[in-house]
């Protein structure tokens, strides 16, 4: 025991600490000064992860909830799933609006102009609607 006592106040001497993940709760000993949030082990929830990248996911998820660009894109998309499995739309008629929705999303991210503007009327469901009937029309022309 005084071994274990020995090795663990040596390495508080030389700066590593004893931390829990707050992943996987399981112990860890720093490298640094800083006391980091996440192991470097396996993700419990996703294997092909760590805990680190799997608590900046979570972290970044988090995020995008309070985003207003975000929030709009997910009512939207919800709204179309809705009404895709109650049979109001069809399966074309989604996957067009779902595209048009992320392909609007994308340009509002990138664009402060287009966020503040015209992402609003875009997303509009009858506007998503309409536009992706144009494109589905277009597409049955030869």
């Amino acid at each position: 025991m005084s071994f274990y006592c020995f090795d663990l106040m040596n390495g508080l001497h030389h700066g590593h600490a004893p931390c829990v993940c707050q992943n996987c709760e399981r112990y860890f000993l720093t490298r640094s000064g800083h006391k980091p949030k996440y192991c470097s082990g396996m993700a419990p929830q996703d294997s092909r992860l760590t805990c680190r990248q799997y608590g900046a996911m979570m972290h970044q998820k988090e995020q995008n909830k309070q985003h207003p660009v975000y929030r709009l894109f997910n009512t939207r998309t919800n709204t179309i799933r809705k009404h895709h499995q109650r049979g109001k739309i069809s399966d074309e008629l989604r996957r067009e609006a779902l595209y048009l929705a992320e392909t609007y999303r994308d340009r509002a991210l990138m664009d402060n102009d287009y966020a503040a503007g015209d992402y609003v009327h875009d997303m509009e469901q009858e506007t998503l609607y309409a536009q992706a009937r144009a494109r589905l029309a277009q597409e049955d022309k030869p």
